[in-house]
């Protein structure tokens, strides 16, 4: 028997199916930068390895819409670009992206050429 992650989900946590609902990875980073945010419009921008296809999205929220206007899949992926810089520089991919970005502010651009 296959089931889908909202079943999985249902038959974990026990919860009643109707308050389980289903959101897209790149979905769910552009809400959760919009809808914490001061502003009442944005254009958002997600920039990712993959999720499910998807590896970048370009959308617009207002108000309490958030409506996707453009979309890259999988191989066109600047994350999984930003994922071999990571394993150039030692880190472990998946895992150290997040010491990439917070150490590029101290960084200078000797490496350039060679990447």
């Amino acid at each position: 028997m296959k089931l889908n992650i909202i079943e999985l989900i249902v038959l974990e946590l026990q919860v009643d199916k109707k308050k389980v609902r289903y959101v897209e990875h790149h979905q769910s980073h552009a809400a959760s930068a919009f809808y914490n945010s001061n502003y009442s419009n944005a254009t958002i921008l997600t920039i990712d390895g993959v999720g499910e296809e998807e590896t970048l999205t370009l959308s617009v929220g207002k108000k309490n819409n958030i409506e996707k206007i453009k979309k890259f899949k999988f191989p066109y992926s600047l994350g999984l670009f930003y994922s071999t810089i990571t394993s150039f520089l030692g880190f472990e991919i998946n895992e150290g992206e997040y010491k990439v970005m917070g150490l590029a502010a101290y960084g200078k651009p000797i490496y350039r050429k060679k990447v």
